[in-house]
């Protein structure tokens, strides 16, 4: 039940980072509506992930399937992403300071 779960927003999160992937090539030359439109699926997806990753580790005692390597590689490798630009943006944040 938690790998279906996790399997699902694993879909969602690639849907979001579609959306995301079009705004950016759609929105090119405006810069102020492309951030908006950029990050709020990214960072949405950024949430879902952990939220996917959970599910995933807590259905790990359940009878694997294709759903779970699928929300596994997804939802961790995006958990990862979101983890490594919250520091690097710490990172920068430090250096201005």
């Amino acid at each position: 039940m938690r790998i279906s779960k996790s399997f699902k927003i694993a879909l969602i999160n690639l849907v979001l980072l579609l959306i995301a992937l079009i705004s950016i090539i759609a929105f090119k030359k405006n810069l102020e509506a492309s951030a908006f439109l950029v990050g709020l699926p990214l960072l949405i997806a950024g949430v879902l992930a952990v939220i996917g990753t959970i599910q995933i580790i807590r259905g790990r005692k359940e009878k694997k399937n294709y759903k779970f390597i699928i929300a596994a590689l997804i939802n961790i490798s995006i958990t990862l992403l979101f983890l490594l630009l919250i520091g690097a943006n710490m990172m920068d944040i430090t250096k201005i300071l």
